[in-house]
């Protein structure tokens, strides 16, 4: 995304305006290759969120330059560019006209017409509902559909038809998702949520046919939902899945049910291969011989399960970490467990008294990922859950692995990225309090009671059993997000081309380059006898630093060791806080960014002011006085903050991982209707049994 001013004005002014200045001149209209040009400039900038990234009154500035824009040129220019969202060209015309053209849309037949113009198929067209989820329990084919329908709510509706039954979905809303133009949020998304009933006794050789439809304008369309990654179905033609006592099968952009037969399966394979032979997908067609012989012939019998665990890619330390020590404690026979890392990384080595280290890089990775049952992560990355690439379309059928999500910290704002369920369908996450466990809990973000569980977070088992044994050193340590300076804010302000791409953003240097060097505090450290660390996103990082006489540089902190030893943590909105906080560690916020941090998160479930471990500053003379103040404190916690630490965390013990351990093996199930009714009966029962008993005696 674009963030920089610049990007939003200087074409439309020396592009744009002065060809549509010079041609007025010369020729006395727009000429039409000018309006073409332009009708393509109107859409591409109409994508772009730019109400997310521009104040007020450059956006409004912004706005009313390209309304003047689609004013100058004819509506058939806008009509006739059609590499575009079709909903980009009718708010185009919406804005030209100053009125809802989506109301003026007519359908014919499955087309979406305005003046005889096609502006959709929807019958054709694979955005009108993706397949984000299918999943079949106790015999219900359950489905999560993400709307991407962008006309208004209330004209349209879906159902599906299966066998001599109709069914309508379930819909809710789906937080941090929308559909939008450079003006604004047309639609928040919602998932369509369909529970079917498989019924073995009505299939015929020839299986039954899923069919999905849209009821628009007193219209029943049948339409063709795009299939995306946990929909566990390839979106090639040919492909199928099975599941328990079905095949599920993409034909002719029909999903096909079929009961399980294993003389089918060769079958079925072998069309999809010729699919794949003609994409010239050759080491996927070896990859999948490798891995449906192996489960034909080698997991039949298989006992136990396969879990796969890990942190970063090339970083160890965190909660897959200490959940992987703590397996190696226990030893479940039952259980075969890799930790996963690149093998060219410090932590490869650290743990290699280990003998089930795997290489992330490795083609030993990817075949025993095929098999795994459940992957166990403290990050949410696309790579921990698809280390196939852009081949993973191809394979997904393959993929029967439930996602544990571990957390690196808290979910504590309401733009957090990458835990949406359509996108990573995690089975569990892992929460610390009870506001984070009821948060997630609400359907935020498409999860319920049953996938979030209240455990405390397994790195912390270490660190209370680390403050047993080591003891303070009087150390500062600053540990600032330099991934979000780069990530989300580099943007901003002013660049300096010799900076490398970890500090490209000026403002958060110069801080942190004032803070390590400010006379006064230096002199209260000597005088004290503390030091203090900066940690760096990498060490040649430091060179863009002046030489601190106290403050040493350092990359390699995530270590619950130096935890243990700092005596004050200064950071600003890293997650580390937490750690510092869970062992009474003194904190102080640096949120002189505050402002702009804001502006792509909101506070919801932790608000600084009011649940904050330490005091917040916002500049730099209120941040040196309170690290001075807690020098001369000798870094002891205030009351304040204890309490607000005590209240927020729900354990302080050494057995997270024990319990996180025990609700992956309960693995929480729905309890349908019906379920429940025939356990309530049996709790029933069993009390009217034992009474009668005791009346007896």
């Amino acid at each position: 995304m674009n963030y920089k001013k610049e990007f939003y004005f200087n074409s439309i002014y020396f592009v744009l305006h002065y060809l549509i200045l010079n041609s007025k001149r010369l020729y006395n209209s727009i000429l039409p290759f000018i309006q073409f040009y332009i009708a393509y400039e109107i859409l591409f900038r109409m994508d772009i969120p730019s109400y997310k990234y521009l104040d007020l009154i450059n956006f409004n500035k912004y706005c009313k330059l390209i309304e003047n824009l689609i004013e100058s040129i004819e509506e058939k220019y806008l009509l006739n560019i059609k590499n575009f969202k079709p909903y980009l060209t009718v708010f185009a015309l919406s804005k030209k006209y100053n009125k809802d053209m989506r109301y003026e849309l007519k359908l014919k037949n499955e087309f979406l017409l305005y003046s005889n113009n096609i502006i959709q198929n929807l019958n054709k067209n694979k955005n009108i509902i993706s397949l984000n989820i299918l999943e079949i329990k106790d015999e219900i084919l359950h489905l999560e559909c993400e709307d991407k329908f962008w006309m208004p709510r209330e004209s349209y509706t879906y159902f599906c038809e299966f066998g001599n039954k109709i069914y309508y979905p379930n819909i809710f809303n789906y937080s941090n998702s929308e559909i939008s133009t450079m003006f604004g949020v047309i639609s928040n998304s919602r998932i369509i949520s369909f529970d079917i009933q498989l019924d073995l006794t009505y299939y015929t050789e020839n299986g039954l046919i899923l069919k999905f439809y849209i009821f628009y304008m007193n219209n029943k369309i049948e339409i063709s939902p795009s299939l995306c990654n946990y929909s566990h179905i390839p979106s090639i033609s040919n492909s199928y899945y099975i599941c328990g006592n079905y095949i599920i099968r993409n034909y002719n952009r029909n999903l096909i049910i079929y009961k399980y037969d294993y003389k089918s399966i060769d079958i079925f394979e072998d069309k999809y291969c010729s699919e794949l032979y003609k994409l010239e997908k050759y080491e996927i067609i070896k990859l999948r011989k490798e891995t449906l012989h192996n489960n034909n012939h080698n997991n039949l019998k298989k006992k136990g399960e396969i879990w796969l665990i890990n942190d970063n890619k090339n970083k160890a330390g965190d909660n897959g970490e200490y959940f992987f020590r703590y397996l190696n404690l226990i030893q479940h026979k039952n259980i075969k467990f890799y930790f996963i890392i690149e093998k060219n990384c410090s932590d490869y080595s650290r743990l290699r008294n280990y003998t089930n280290i795997i290489d992330v890089n490795s083609y030993e990775y990817l075949s025993i990922f095929l098999k795994a049952d459940k992957i166990i992560s403290s990050i949410s990355d696309y790579w921990v859950s698809n280390p196939f690439g852009d081949n993973e379309k191809y394979i997904r059928d393959l993929l029967h692995f439930k996602f544990i999500y571990l957390n690196n910290g808290i979910i504590r704002e309401k733009n957090e990225f990458n835990i949406k369920k359509i996108e990573r369908n995690f089975h569990l996450i892992i929460t610390s309090s009870k506001r984070e466990f009821n948060y997630m809990s609400d359907m935020k973000y498409g999860y319920n009671q049953n996938n979030i569980i209240l455990t405390g977070l397994p790195k912390f088992d270490n660190l209370i059993n680390l403050r047993m044994t080591v003891k303070k050193d009087k150390i500062i340590m600053i540990f600032p997000s330099w991934s979000f300076y780069y990530n989300r804010i580099m943007d901003f302000e002013l660049i300096k081309s010799n900076k490398s791409q970890s500090f490209i953003y000026e403002e958060s240097l110069t801080f942190y380059n004032d803070l390590i060097n400010n006379p006064e505090l230096l002199k209260v450290m000597k005088d004290n006898d503390y030091i203090g660390i900066l940690c760096l996103n990498k060490i040649d990082d430091r060179k863009y630093f002046n030489k601190s006489e106290l403050f040493k540089f350092k990359t390699k902190c995530y270590y619950q060791e130096l935890f243990i030893k700092t005596s004050l943590l200064i950071t600003d909105f890293n997650n580390i806080f937490l750690d510092f906080g869970y062992i009474n560690t003194p904190v102080i916020y640096s949120h002189f960014l505050n402002e702009k941090y804001r502006k792509h998160f909101t506070e919801e479930l932790f608000n600084f002011k009011k649940d904050g471990f330490g005091p917040i500053c916002t500049n730099l003379q209120c941040l040196v006085i309170n690290a001075i103040e807690e020098i001369k404190n000798n870094c002891k916690m205030k009351s304040l903050y204890s309490k607000r630490i005590i209240k927020f965390f729900r354990y302080f013990d050494n057995e997270n991982s024990q319990r996180v351990f025990h609700e992956i093996q309960i693995d929480k199930k729905y309890n349908t209707p019906l379920e429940t009714i025939k356990k309530n009966y049996l709790i029933i029962i069993i009390i009217f049994l034992v009474l009668i008993k005791t009346i007896k005696k």
